[in-house]
């Protein structure tokens, strides 16, 4: 658990310090408010956890990016530290594929932050980073740019030469909005893909308790996410619906197994918001009160599942 007011205090000394310098955490001015209201110590576990169900391994050099591919120009933010420090010996130009593949992952307004060596390939040169840009037909264009260093020493050369670069996504071209219709092509395609990864959570699920369930909670969260990319560009027709509906529902299952009830009982929630008359939905609610020691509403919940389950009209 973290102490917000203590992250806060530092951060203001850090603010006020002698040298007229202000030095910034990134990931604490992400994460952590400088002020009052600071999040309850349940609501910040719980956005820690659902970042930490999206976090994946990808290989940033790679042509396409498939890991997050289900995220595809719905981005806001894409940051990318140290890559030449670490490889721009061996290739000094394989931020041009980086920077296509971000580009591509951004939705419009979006920020690519960069941050690295300058010694490598021209990157992180302002000028040339337009150019680029501009060369590739990429809608980016440099918001901001800071040089910093040499920090420790001038003996340390060229790589203690450090460059912040943010480069800001332009409005491009206006997305045709997508037919709820699964006789139509794209939105097939988005079902397609959400049933995927749906089933690759079926079978980490199938895995129990343990790494296994980890793991099919990431791939319900990146299926309802790819629902969510869905919805943004106007697919999102009744079938849909009942997919997030059932989405919903493993989710909470793997969530309970996983040692998180708390979390369970909201995507149960969500599960019920989808499709009301589902029983299911509410079965997943009771089995998150019961965990939870919530008698009252296992009984109410139970009470709602068992009037639908004798509803002829309801198929489960």
């Amino acid at each position: 658990e973290r102490d917000f007011e203590e992250i806060a205090r530092r951060g203001a000394q850090r603010r006020t310090q002698p040298s007229g310098v202000e030095q910034v955490s990134l990931l604490e001015h992400l994460w952590c408010p400088s002020r009052p209201p600071f999040p309850s110590a349940e609501d910040d576990t719980r956005a820690s956890w659902e970042l930490s169900d999206r976090a994946l391994d990808i290989d940033v050099v790679s042509e396409s990016w498939t890991e997050v591919e289900h995220l595809r120009g719905a981005c806001r933010l894409v940051s990318c530290a140290n890559l030449l420090v670490q490889v721009g010996y061996r290739d000094p130009t394989i931020w041009h594929s980086v920077v296509r593949s971000a580009a591509g992952m951004l939705a419009d307004g979006g920020v690519l932050l960069l941050y690295d060596t300058t010694e490598w390939g021209g990157y992180l040169d302002r000028a040339s980073m337009q150019k680029f840009c501009e060369d590739e037909g990429l809608a980016l264009e440099v918001a901001l740019h800071a040089v910093v260093g040499p920090s420790d020493a001038a003996a340390a050369g060229a790589r203690a030469t450090m460059a912040l670069e943010v480069l800001r996504k332009r409005p491009g071209a206006p997305r045709q909005s997508i037919s709820g219709d699964l006789g139509d092509a794209a939105a097939a395609a988005y079902l397609k893909s959400v049933s995927r990864l749906r089933e690759e959570g079926n079978q980490f699920f199938k895995m129990g308790p343990g790494q296994g369930m980890g793991k099919a909670v990431r791939c319900y969260r990146k299926s309802l996410d790819a629902l969510a990319v869905a919805s943004s560009r106007g697919c999102f027709g009744p079938k849909l619906r009942e997919v997030a509906s059932r989405l919903e529902s493993n989710l909470s299952a793997a969530l309970l197994d996983a040692g998180r009830p708390e979390e369970a009982l909201l995507a149960a929630k969500r599960a019920v918001h989808w499709d009301p008359s589902w029983p299911k939905g509410y079965f997943r609610q009771a089995k998150a009160h019961q965990a939870l020691g919530q008698v009252d509403e296992v009984l109410a919940a139970t009470v709602l599942m068992q009037q639908f389950e004798a509803d002829p009209m309801v198929v489960a």
